[in-house]
């Protein structure tokens, strides 16, 4: 077995979602651009943002029935879009699972992609400050 790991820089906005989520992230599993014939993966997010601010807002995204459909999202047997805590790694915060085409999956057809968040290393944020700019004084 081959783990392979996908790293995203995630602040609070949707645009760190959707490239964290979509294809040129989480979805280069789903098409099989990654981990072909694998049966796990990981999605690592490094955060830029506190994690209250980041993470839940993923999880929410994935409850999401368009994007579930691009992912090709398996349902969890609680019917959530994703296991929490991960069955896989304890320092992971939750597990999707995803169908994938016969001839790009392991042999029973899906891939299981753990998720772990860790923080930057040092304080640092997404948010622009709101300094007032200052003009010349007279």
């Amino acid at each position: 077995m081959k783990l392979v790991f996908e790293f995203k820089r995630l602040g609070r906005q949707k645009k760190h979602r959707d490239h964290y989520l979509r294809d040129r992230g989480l979805g280069r599993f789903v098409t099989g651009i990654y981990s072909r014939k694998q049966a796990v993966a990981a999605m690592v997010g490094v955060l830029l943002d506190a994690e209250p601010d980041v993470v839940p807002p993923i999880r929410k995204a994935l409850e999401e029935k368009t994007l579930a459909s691009i992912l090709r999202l398996k349902l969890a047997q609680s019917g959530e879009p994703f296991i929490k805590p991960s069955s896989l790694f304890t320092a992971a915060d939750f597990d999707t699972e995803h169908e994938r085409d016969p001839s790009l999956g392991p042999t029973h057809g899906t891939i299981r992609v753990s998720h772990f968040f860790f923080s930057f290393g040092y304080p640092t944020t997404t948010s622009k400050s709101k300094t007032a700019k200052s003009g010349p004084t007279e």
